[in-house]
């Protein structure tokens, strides 16, 4: 039976420039979300045209999901680069950022159990 998956048809579209529509693409957001940075990647609308998908302009999101997503966005920007330099700082503001994290001391303990417990897969990493 069929996947449900679109991306068999997202693929046929960029290559037959269809032009059919999607209800949900992840592209770099480039103003289709008017109130999330450029550069995150975000859901929405778009169109499938030959070699290109073309996110659909939604607006603003409601303040309040605005600030969750940008929450969310400096999170994973700060993995990445702590992941990238191996830098323990941006890891630390990470997970301080996270609302599941009550604390500082907690973020800390978390954060020095993950570089021991995963040390060889972060080399970039000092063992704490």
């Amino acid at each position: 039976s069929p996947s449900m998956e679109r991306a068999q048809q997202v693929l046929a579209g960029l290559w037959t420039g269809d032009g059919h529509a999607e209800e949900a693409v992840n592209v770099v957001n480039n103003g289709a979300i008017a109130n999330l940075p450029n550069g995150a990647v975000v859901e929405v609308p778009a169109q499938i045209v030959r070699d290109r998908i073309l996110p659909m302009q939604v607006g603003p999101l409601p303040l309040g999901i605005a600030e969750l997503c940008n929450r969310q966005i400096a999170i994973q920007e700060l993995v990445v680069q702590a992941a990238v330099n191996g830098d323990r700082n941006a890891a630390l503001q990470a997970l301080a950022l996270d609302p599941v994290v009550p604390g500082m001391d907690v973020a800390r303990r978390v954060l020095d159990e993950l570089l021991r417990t995963h040390a060889a897969c972060l080399p970039r990493f000092e063992t704490p």
